[in-house]
């Protein structure tokens, strides 16, 4: 089947999610790539996509799931069988049920599901110096990415198995944990009132007015605020994420790589 264009369709507060899947892409050897990106956008209306379009859905993973705010975002598409490809981006801790999470919205909405990966990125709490998965996706998980694109095009070309995708994960999912209200501060000294952490905010939670303020009730702790500022003015510095950084670097360090099902 020769596909008439790719979606990428994304979530990905700190980009990394989003560089992978233009590899990905990018393998299939498909020319015109479509980038629609749901990071902050939340007024999204309702997309068909049409029978000859190969999607690739990706998004990160928090505590083991798709980002809340994420999963709604996915739900305005819906198709009649069209082909998609879901990807999950981690931070080299533990994926657990997220793709196979992102796989059902997927083929709740139509979506003929034919391959999926799970890929490592950069650990949102990677900052202040505690590196987890620093500098990921790398040269080489982008050169798998690429790969897999590639396989993923010669798997449709060459095989008539059309048995149903099978990724790791469990049903009920793991229950998403209540986290407590907190979010990135602001050195005010520091701060050049750009509004680079405004911008890419997923979820509209923090504001410029005559300072930088932020609506930690809204806060989903992806830290791209933090990772975008210039001027090192955004932190998170509360005990719990020091503590989870801790936890990370001591228990999640050794290299973990990509998996991908086709």
């Amino acid at each position: 089947m020769n596909f008439e264009k790719v979606n990428l369709v994304y979530f990905s507060p700190t980009k990394t999610t989003k560089r992978i899947i233009e590899s990905i892409a990018d393998g299939t050897g498909v020319k015109e790539i479509n980038l629609i990106d749901l990071t902050t956008n939340n007024s999204l209306n309702k997309i068909d996509i049409g029978e000859r379009d190969l999607t690739i859905f990706g998004a990160p993973v928090y505590g083991g799931r798709i980002p809340v705010v994420a999963a709604e975002r996915f739900k305005n598409f819906s198709t009649i069988k069209a082909k998609a490809i879901v990807v999950a981006v981690y931070g080299n801790r533990a994926y657990e049920d997220a793709l196979l999470e992102l796989k059902n919205i997927c083929e709740l909405k139509g979506f003929n599901v034919i391959a999926a990966g799970t890929f490592i990125g950069e650990h949102s709490f990677s900052f202040n110096n505690i590196e987890v998965a620093k500098n990921r996706p790398d040269k080489d998980d982008l050169k798998l990415a690429f790969h897999f694109g590639e396989q993923i095009i010669n798997k449709l070309k060459t095989s008539k198995n059309n048995s149903k995708l099978v990724v790791p994960g469990n049903i009920p999912h793991r229950e998403l944990k209540v986290r407590p209200e907190l979010s990135p501060d602001t050195i005010d000294n520091d701060c050049i009132l750009c509004g680079d952490c405004v911008n890419v905010c997923p979820t509209g939670a923090v504001n410029l007015n005559s300072k930088i303020e932020t609506n930690k009730e809204s806060c989903i702790w992806c830290c791209a605020c933090v990772k975008v500022c210039e001027k090192n003015a955004r932190v998170m510095k509360d005990s719990v994420i020091v503590d989870l950084q801790t936890w990370l670097v001591n228990n999640f360090s050794e290299r973990l790589e990509p998996e991908v099902f086709l």
